[in-house]
């Protein structure tokens, strides 16, 4: 294995030398975040024997994930690398949920809805509950229910808190909260979920379930997450209740940077 610290400059190396507890690292466009996270997973597994299958890092695109596992077998000179839960935040928990479907009532081979999916059954609650296409549009609830769940907000909540349902009524859709219902319904009854469901359900099962709380705590000694700017709050607080056990959680980012507010990113995150 070729001495990979040699290639970092001091702060690059200093990320990378910490072993245990939390650590940020905030970083601007171009500096080598994205090295410094695949050298210290190497890291991690080369010089400390920490096991594949105990490191977490989650992403925000395929594509970078796949880069980032690249880079860790590149510096490792094996292929461990592959045993590495290394992946979107949405394809990660898809895994986990498969495996833990049953805990909250949903079948292993559940369907994932894409946004068109979604949708179209949001376009099929509209019909049937005669509403007026006016005000309530396919996209508009869509956005609404997305937003909701990324906020950790359920159908119960969403119709039971008084702000919201003001917001709702002065926007002439003081019905979003039975529709909202209505959709999360039809899904459970198909055996689906939609991208935003993978977010919310993995939170569920985590907080519901202390049993699966603790298998998944265990198994990821070591957490990683890129572009931490970016997370909304069901992430941030899925990693918070990940985290707990070990606390090896290190994150990077950079606060100028943050690109999805419109899907709920909470710059306060980072």
């Amino acid at each position: 294995m070729r001495n990979y610290l040699d290639e970092l400059n001091a702060f690059q190396r200093e990320a990378v030398l910490h072993k245990d507890g939390p650590i940020i690292i905030i970083a601007g466009a171009g500096s080598g975040k994205t090295k410094v996270l695949t050298t210290r997973i190497a890291h991690l597994m080369g010089a400390h024997g920490v096991d594949a299958f105990n490191i977490l890092a989650l992403t925000f695109t395929n594509k970078a994930a796949k880069e980032m596992k690249e880079r860790v077998e590149k510096v490792l000179g094996n292929s461990e690398a592959r045993n590495l839960y290394i992946g979107t935040f949405h394809s990660v928990f898809a895994r986990i949920l498969r495996a833990e479907a049953n805990k909250i009532g949903y079948p292993n081979n559940f369907t994932i809805y894409d946004t068109d999916d979604a949708k179209s059954v949001i376009k099929t609650v509209l019909a049937e509950l005669e509403l007026d296409p006016a005000y309530y549009k396919p996209n508009t609830v869509y956005n609404r229910i997305s937003s909701a769940k990324n906020s950790l907000i359920g159908p119960a909540e969403y119709i039971n808190d008084p702000t919201i349902q003001q917001e709702d009524a002065r926007s002439n859709r003081p019905m979003i909260g039975q529709i909202y219902a209505a959709y999360a319904n039809r899904c459970f009854k198909n055996g689906a979920m939609d991208f935003d469901d993978l977010l919310f359900k993995m939170y569920i099962l985590l907080k519901n379930h202390p049993d699966a709380l603790s298998k998944y705590q265990r198994k990821f000694k070591y957490i990683m997450v890129d572009e931490y700017q970016d997370t909304n709050t069901s992430q941030y607080e899925i990693m918070k209740l990940l985290g707990a056990m070990h606390e090896n959680i290190c994150v990077v980012g950079d606060d100028a940077q943050s690109i999805y507010s419109f899907r709920g990113a909470t710059i306060e995150n980072i």
